[in-house]
């Protein structure tokens, strides 16, 4: 048990958590997507990034905002519910 009480809720939770986010991710641009995964889950700077993609670090830097930002709405109000859209280009 953790000191605020949730121990046990937390285990239970996780497999859950997981599935939202493959599922928010999933649910973003192809873009959005691989900007998202070079920049946390591969640890690469945005001039990587950039180096990697072709496209300039400016439009990287925006273009991981503004994924960041769908990819919280999205867990924010999950597909069940949901009326946020990825964006379009």
């Amino acid at each position: 048990m953790t000191a605020d009480g949730d121990g046990d809720r937390r285990a239970t939770d996780k497999p859950i958590d997981r599935a939202l986010v493959s599922d928010a991710l999933n649910r973003l641009q192809p873009l959005d997507r691989e900007v998202i995964r070079r920049a946390k889950h591969l640890g690469w700077t945005t001039d990587r990034i950039a180096a990697d993609l072709h496209i300039a670090e400016p439009v990287v830097k925006s273009q991981l905002h503004s994924a960041l930002h769908t990819l919280r709405q999205l867990l924010a109000d999950p597909p069940t519910g949901g009326s946020v859209s990825p964006r379009r280009r």
